[in-house]
């Protein structure tokens, strides 16, 4: 994929004509294809309407990624760590950061836009 920003600007805003159905969404969009950050997500968990056309996208699901170039687009550094996570979903670890990460995959309560730094572990 190519990184220069004219290029990901045209295409992510290809990509909001088709898909994008709400002028919330454009807007938003619009504004992260201007001043974000290109960065690859790894999906940890997410509603099954994500998946279906048509159905909107006001869904919520959990992903993984970093802003560190090294790793951002190594799915071989990145995937161990995703299943790790889908495996403590209802878990009750005794180790701290365990448990913390359990906690990001068991609550399934939306928060637009959080944000939670990955334990250690």
């Amino acid at each position: 994929m190519r990184s220069d920003a004219a290029f990901i600007k045209r295409e992510f805003e290809t990509y909001i004509r088709k898909d994008f159905t709400s002028a919330e969404y454009r807007t938003r969009a619009a504004r992260i294809a201007w001043v974000g950050e290109v960065v690859s997500a790894y999906i940890v968990q997410a509603n099954f309407n994500l998946y279906q056309r048509g159905t909107g996208m006001d869904y919520p699901c959990l992903v993984l990624m970093t802003f560190d170039p090294a790793h951002t687009d190594d799915r071989a550094f990145m995937q161990p760590i995703v299943q790790k996570l889908q495996s403590l979903k209802g878990m009750r670890p005794m180790d701290a950061d365990l448990a913390a990460a359990a906690k990001i995959v068991t609550d399934e309560v939306a928060v637009r836009d959080r944000r939670v730094l990955l334990p250690l572990a």
